[in-house]
């Protein structure tokens, strides 16, 4: 049986024009748009061990988790959203994402609730509210539940669209400690300097 199909496998006939909506990429294997380039969800994957635990704070219809999910069914994955705002079709499809996946596990409701034990995620990603203040706190929860010599991720980092991620990813590194290692396009991979 073949795996879900790759967004570049995507034909131009699907609902997204050229295999791209201005949400993201297009892939009929999840349900809705998934919300990065194809470069960085090769980084993303290329990050996230074979075995392990992967959280994505701001999953909004967990297509991109699943996308992960899908091709990395020894790892737990677990996102997290409010689904807050005008519409509720990416709750829908999160839970369609999530019911399909048996190593998914959505969280439903804001990061402020959201525990889960210390040091226990490889690889953090960072994709929630973008504004500054909602950034460095989502940041900070990320900290606390990543293990020790894992690796958090930020998106729309340096992004026109969202100005006031890249000023609250540098503050929150040279507050906390943690450095920009690496960047594909606006997936920033930040590591804690020792």
């Amino acid at each position: 049986m073949r795996g879900p199909l790759l967004p570049s496998e995507v034909s131009a006939r699907d609902n997204y024009p050229e295999r791209r909506n201005p949400w993201g990429q297009s892939d009929v294997s999840v349900c809705g748009p998934i919300l990065m380039t194809e470069p960085e969800l090769a980084f993303l994957l290329s990050v996230i061990p074979e075995r392990g635990a992967y959280c994505e704070l701001g999953s909004w219809s967990a297509s991109g988790l699943s996308w992960i999910a899908d091709r990395r069914p020894e790892v737990r994955c677990v996102g997290v959203d409010s689904f807050e705002g005008p519409s509720n079709r990416r709750m829908f499809g999160a839970l369609a994402n999530w019911g399909l996946r048996p190593n998914v596990d959505l969280f439903l409701g804001r990061i402020e609730h959201f525990a889960w034990q210390c040091d226990y995620f490889d690889a953090v990603l960072v994709d929630g509210d973008h504004h500054g203040f909602a950034v460095y706190r989502d940041l900070s929860v990320a900290e606390q539940i990543v293990k020790r010599h894992g690796v958090i991720l930020t998106h729309d980092c340096g992004a026109p669209d969202h100005a006031e991620v890249q000023p609250a990813v540098e503050r929150f590194c040279a507050e906390r400690g943690w450095v920009i290692a690496q960047r594909c396009d606006s997936l920033a991979l930040l590591r804690w300097f020792r």
